[in-house]
Formats: C-alpha cells, structure tokens, sequence
C-alpha cells in the first residue's frame, strides 16, 4: 500500500469506519437492515485489506489472524449439518428431538448448534472487529494507534452526550433512540 493511499486510509476510513459501527449498533445484532449493510461493509474491507495486503500481515497481527480464523472456524464448524446418530448423542439433544417430534419433523442431519441463526449472526458480528483490526494493522499500528487516541475518546464524548439528551429529552423526543430495539426514558447512548 502507498505511503499517500496509507495516510488516507488512516486519517478518513478508519474513523468512519467507527462512527458507522457506532451509528449502526457495531455488533450487537440490533436492526436488521443496519446490521446487515455493517457486517457486508466490514466483510468486504477485511477481504480488500488481504487482497492488498504487503507486508501488514506478521508478527503478532498474522498470530491474532490465526486466532481470529481459528474463532470462525468452530464457529462455521457448528453449522455444518451432521447426521442424525451423531448429533443425538449430545448433550441436551433430547429436548431438541422431542420438540421435533411433536412438530412432526424427523431431519436425517442437524448442525452441532442447537441455535443455528444465532451461530450465523455471532460469525457476521465476528466481521465487524477483525475489519477495524485488520484496518489498523494494515495502516502501520503507530499511526492507527495514534488515531484512535483521539477517535475513540471523541465517539465515547459523543455517545455520552446523546446519552445525557436521552435522559433530559428523550421521551418528548423519541428521534434521540437511533435504534428500533432500545429502552425509551433510559440513556442507552450510541
């Protein structure tokens, strides 16, 4: 990556990189619609951040990669369906069968998890964070560093004051909640 490209990437995309996992609940899988374009975005800067990867990739980075990757494999690992023997031998299986049963359903194969929409939205969250590291890393730690000495105290400023006008404003003033699914009357920030 260029030195000119570099300090661009650092002084613009990763403070908005931020600023929309604030605005759009970062991880927290509240507002479908948000979280959806969130978790694309983060995909496809973590995918052209590899892509163009020279050099950024070593070290301690390429370790907490390795971490990273080996968090979304058991992750991927317990989607993948397994037969119907193998899976009835786990542990709390037996409700899982009996309310199957009773809904008439008798599937040959089921995933290791017993929840597996919620497994898929743990390893899109999952984007979110590896895409701001990999951002980081990829802009030299110094200067990503040195950004967010002053991003991140800005952000949690402002989550705080919106805080603060949710307290005094927020039940005249419902447009304060930037979400659907948060508690009105309460300071939920961000």
């Amino acid at each position: 990556m260029s030195g000119a490209l570099r300090r661009i990437l650092a002084r613009t995309l990763l403070p908005v990189f931020l600023l929309a996992g604030l605005l759009t609940g970062g991880a927290s899988l509240e507002g479908e619609f948000e979280q959806a374009i969130f978790f694309s975005v983060s995909g496809l800067l973590a995918a052209a951040l590899f892509v163009g990867a020279q050099g950024w990739i070593r070290g301690g980075v390429a370790t907490a990669l390795l971490f990273a990757l080996v968090t979304a494999l058991i992750l991927i690992a317990q989607l993948v369906p397994l037969p119907r023997a193998f899976v009835a031998g786990l542990p709390d299986r037996a409700a899982a069968f009996e309310t199957l049963s009773i809904l008439g359903l008798a599937p040959e194969t089921l995933p290791l998890s017993l929840a597996p929409d919620a497994t898929l939205g743990g390893l899109l969250a999952f984007l979110a964070p590896v895409a701001a590291f990999c951002l980081t890393a990829a802009i030299k730690w110094s200067r990503g560093a040195d950004l967010l000495k002053w991003t991140l105290p800005l952000l949690a400023g402002a989550s705080a004051l919106l805080g603060l006008a949710q307290i005094f404003l927020g039940k005249a003033n419902p447009a304060l909640y930037l979400h659907d699914f948060t508690a009105p009357g309460q300071p939920v920030g961000q």
